[in-house]
């Protein structure tokens, strides 16, 4: 080992050893601003920002650089807005900027598995133009940076499907609580602390704008573009309607429970009638053979006592 390798082996061995012990929460001073955000708690719907680093210990030197390729990006893909409401819609708490830093993330590492096919073509002796080799990194790179918006869509859609299904119960539960004489915001309160869930939180939440002082009408809106599920928009539409117009409010909620419940029934039977073959799998590999097996036993013991 020449002295020029040796001395750069010892400087990263000791930059490891700085960024390791600085590191230990026991050597870590938190800073002002830290100690201030445990104290303080974050309003609803508003995520809290970080008050350390993005990516750690590594991130006092990278944290700059990765910012400014952060805020490049959120510039050039633009629609933040459209990205905060499906944020929101798959329950995240985390912000655009953690997102962003995802999105590269995830394209780092499909860059690096197109790296390693390319080596692997070059390993097995092919001789591809440099052409095809950049296109495989490239297609590695989008392939993972699609693949983050991938995975976010696919949790807002089962948030979606299981608020969906949660809603049919919450509204009966607010139908009952409302014909019993309690107040809107009384009978939500009631609600969400019966309903767990993610219905049950999305309501938490509402709540507590309502003890803020939102108005109701305006946390209900707001709960109902936040979840952006028609039925959860129809059923808020009525109850706005009937609260602004004065109308017997417990009539207009027995009558938006009953839609909700035929909704999801008729959405149940849809769902069905687009299974109907994986509908069929239990039927014919799990009862019918049993039912054969229980008509032909009889007959079979039968045979043995007769016939010798």
């Amino acid at each position: 080992m020449t002295p020029t390798v040796g001395a750069l082996v010892g400087l990263g061995l000791g930059v490891g050893l700085v960024l390791l012990a600085a590191s230990i929460p026991a050597w870590r001073r938190p800073t002002l601003l830290a100690r201030v955000a445990a104290q303080v708690s974050a309003r609803p719907g508003v995520p809290r920002k970080s008050t350390t680093p993005i990516l750690g210990t590594l991130g006092h030197l990278l944290e700059p650089t990765v910012q400014r390729a952060i805020s490049a990006l959120d510039e050039r893909l633009g629609n933040r807005q459209a990205l905060v409401a499906k944020l929101e819609r798959a329950g995240s708490a985390l912000s655009v900027e953690r997102y962003r830093l995802d999105q590269l993330v995830w394209a780092a590492v499909g860059l690096a598995a197109g790296l390693l096919a390319a080596l692997s073509v070059l390993r097995r002796g092919g001789s591809p133009s440099y052409g095809a080799l950049l296109a495989l990194c490239a297609t590695g790179t989008v392939a993972g940076f699609l693949l983050r918006d991938w995975a976010l869509s696919r949790s807002v859609a089962r948030r979606t499907r299981r608020i969906a299904e949660q809603f049919p119960v919450v509204a009966e539960l607010f139908a009952f609580a409302v014909i019993a004489g309690e107040a809107p915001s009384v009978a939500l309160a009631r609600v969400a602390a019966a309903v767990g869930g993610e219905f049950g939180a999305e309501l938490d939440r509402c709540v507590a704008q309502l003890r803020t002082g939102t108005p109701f009408v305006d946390a209900v809106h707001q709960l109902a573009r936040r979840l952006d599920i028609p039925a959860v928009d129809r059923f808020v539409d009525g109850l706005t309607v009937a609260i602004e117009r004065g109308s017997p409010l417990a009539d207009v909620m027995r009558a938006q429970a009953a839609d909700a419940r035929s909704a999801a029934h008729q959405e149940l039977i849809e769902t069905a009638g687009r299974r109907d073959v994986v509908m069929l799998v239990p039927v014919v590999f799990l009862i019918l053979p049993t039912v054969v097996v229980i008509a032909l036993f009889p007959g079979i013991h039968g045979l043995d006592l007769i016939v010798p």
